[in-house]
C-alpha cells in the first residue's frame, strides 16, 4: 500500500549509514591488528643492529604472540575483516574521483599480496605445514647472501605495508587532538622504526655472512 512506502524507505535510509559504520568499524579494527603485527614484525628486524641471537629472542616473543591460536586467529581473521570491508567500501563508491592519498592507500593494498606471498609460503606456511624451522638465521641467509633480489622484494613490501598502515592510521585520527600533538613525534617514530628494522636486517646479513666464511675457512 501506498501507506506503507514512506516507513519502509526511511527504514532503508536508516540502514545505509548503520551499515556503512559497521564496515568502516571493520576495516579499522582489521587494520589495526594487522599494523601490530608490522610493528612487532618490524621491532624484531631492529634487534639485528644489537646482534642476531637479539634477533631470534626477539623472534621467540614474536612467535608466542602470533603464533598461538589467539594470535592466529587473530591476524587471519583480521587480514580477512579488513580486505572483505575495504573490498565492500570500493564496490558502493559511486564515483572513482579520490584524493590522490586514498589512491596510493588502494595501490599499496592491491599490490600487498604480490609482494608478500612468496615470503608467507617460505615462512609460516612452511612451519605450519612441513614443521620446518624458519629462524631469523636461515631467512636472512636466504634474502642476504643466496638470493638478495628477494631481499630486495621484500624491503619493497616491508615499506609498502608500513607507509598503507600508517597512511590509513593518519586519516583516522587526523582529526583528534590528542593525535595532532603527538604527530611530530609519531612522524618521526614512522621514519624511524623501518629504516632500524631494515639497518637490523642489514647487520644480521654480514654477520650471517662472516659466520659461514668463518665455518669455510675451518
Amino acid at each position: 500500500p501506498p501507506a506503507s512506502a514512506g516507513p519502509a524507505m526511511t527504514a532503508g535510509e536508516d540502514a545505509a549509514p548503520r551499515f556503512a559504520t559497521v564496515v568502516a568499524r571493520a576495516r579499522s579494527a582489521g587494520g589495526l591488528v594487522l599494523f601490530a603485527y608490522v610493528l612487532t614484525h618490524l621491532t624484531n628486524h631492529a634487534l639485528g643492529l644489537i646482534s642476531l641471537d637479539a634477533m631470534e629472542a626477539g623472534r621467540a616473543w614474536f612467535v608466542a604472540l602470533w603464533r598461538n591460536p589467539v594470535g592466529t586467529s587473530l591476524l587471519y581473521g583480521g587480514l580477512a575483516v579488513h580486505f572483505l570491508a575495504v573490498a565492500t567500501i570500493l564496490q558502493q563508491r559511486r564515483s572513482w574521483r579520490l584524493p590522490a592519498w586514498q589512491w596510493t592507500q588502494i595501490l599499496l593494498g592491491v599490490s600487498l599480496p604480490f609482494l608478500l606471498v612468496e615470503h608467507v609460503i617460505g615462512t609460516r606456511y612452511m612451519h605450519q605445514v612441513h614443521g620446518f624451522d624458519d629462524r631469523y638465521a636461515y631467512v636472512v641467509h636466504v634474502l642476504w647472501n643466496l638470493a638478495p633480489e628477494k631481499g630486495v622484494q621484500q624491503t619493497v613490501a616491508l615499506l609498502a605495508v608500513w607507509v598503507h598502515g600508517c597512511v590509513g592510521l593518519h586519516f583516522w585520527w587526523r582529526l583528534r587532538a590528542t593525535y595532532r600533538r603527538l604527530l611530530p613525534i609519531l612522524f618521526a617514530g614512522a621514519i624511524l622504526l623501518p629504516a632500524l628494522a631494515l639497518l637490523g636486517f642489514a647487520q644480521a646479513g654480514r654477520e650471517v655472512a662472516a659466520l659461514l666464511a668463518g665455518a669455510r675457512r675451518r
